[in-house]
């Protein structure tokens, strides 16, 4: 089973991994409430399941009510057509409307099973915001795969690998090495197929925040 981001959102919150504040809403007067709420420094996400929403027109980084109010206006109850969905696109229902974070560097952090080794590996890169397709694709060296225990997880000389090849700063390297620990525990506490992170950011006040989410729980499981 896929979860919209805002829900994936909410389950990585519960195992305290950093997210913005954010509202899922689904009629144009909460929008005007909570921009002003971000003090009219907001982005605004299609709440659909498909990859390609940016590309697609269903994400945007607004900065005043009106370019919020517009922007929601033109994306609830219409269809939202991506290089995934066919012609068709599917129908925006609802949207996200969450605080803006002020990116220094963008992280890609995914968690998926393995199926050639049956094991959960950790993928990371330091190209995050890019499709990981392109990344493979055009800068395979720069895709780093981290194989983990069934019986006992992710080691920390791992994590400390990880760290380097990702060039975390030392100040933020136990926080970062906390967050991983807690996305591998999500990752099996609840029988997820995938946990995806794209893009992980270091804002540039030094916070990790998950500005992106993609979570999928096998679904069997559910």
């Amino acid at each position: 089973m896929n979860l919209h981001e805002y829900q994936s959102k909410e389950l990585l919150s519960s195992y305290n991994v950093p997210t913005p504040n954010g509202y899922v809403v689904s009629s144009l007067e909460l929008v005007k409430k909570y921009i002003t709420e971000f003090e009219n420094y907001a982005v605004i996400k299609a709440q659909v399941h498909t990859g390609g929403r940016g590309k697609a027109g269903g994400v945007k980084v607004v900065s005043s009510e009106i370019q919020a109010y517009n922007f929601a206006k033109n994306l609830l109850g219409k269809n939202l057509i991506t290089h995934q969905t066919g012609s068709k696109g599917i129908k925006v229902n609802q949207i996200l409307i969450e605080e803006a974070s002020k990116i220094e560097r963008e992280i890609y952090l995914s968690i998926v099973i393995d199926n050639t080794v049956s094991v959960p590996v950790i993928i990371t890169s330091i190209e995050g915001g890019m499709d990981i397709e392109d990344v493979s694709k055009l800068m395979p060296e720069k895709i780093k795969t981290t194989t983990c225990s069934p019986l006992f997880g992710i080691s920390n000389y791992k994590i400390r690998q990880i760290c380097k090849d990702l060039v975390i700063p030392e100040n933020l390297k136990n926080e970062f090495s906390q967050i991983i620990l807690s996305l591998y525990k999500l990752f099996i506490e609840n029988d997820c197929t995938l946990i995806e992170i794209n893009p992980l950011v270091i804002t540039k006040d030094g916070k990790i925040i998950a500005v992106d989410a993609k979570i999928n729980i096998d679904d069997d499981a559910i």
